[in-house]
């Protein structure tokens, strides 16, 4: 009999504002179809986090951001197992706006404006 076990992916991206300066302030954290956390992050200082050890399926992804007077959000995404760089734009008049592409594996989730949503991006909708 054979064992099936999950692959282990990253997730992993930047927070920025809408005049693309990192915000350092951001909690990133993902929870399982059960909404149970599985992995969190904080931005460092150029807005950039990191979450190793997801098992690939669908997750909730939060974005806070506490003391600040940006809006988070939170989407509904697969995980796929090459990973996920996931970028996201904070805004003090709407909820934050992620956008995302696969690939996420150690240094490869190049930062890109989400407003552009880079050559290889695309906006991810979240749930209404």
């Amino acid at each position: 009999m054979f064992a099936v076990q999950a692959r282990s992916a990253e997730i992993a991206g930047s927070v920025t504002d809408t005049q693309n300066h990192p915000v350092t302030s951001a909690h990133v954290s993902v929870k399982d179809q059960a909404g149970n956390v599985v992995g969190k992050a904080d931005a460092d200082t150029n807005g950039h986090y990191s979450i190793a050890g997801i098992a690939t399926g669908e997750y909730g992804i939060s974005l806070a951001l506490p003391g600040t007077k940006y809006q988070g959000q939170t989407i509904e995404t697969g995980v796929p197992p090459e990973g996920l760089c996931l970028y996201w734009m904070v805004s003090q008049s709407t909820s934050a706006l992620a956008t995302g592409r696969p690939g996420a594996r150690a240094g490869t989730c190049t930062p890109v404006s989400a407003s552009t949503g880079g050559a290889t991006g695309a906006s991810v909708p979240a749930p209404s």
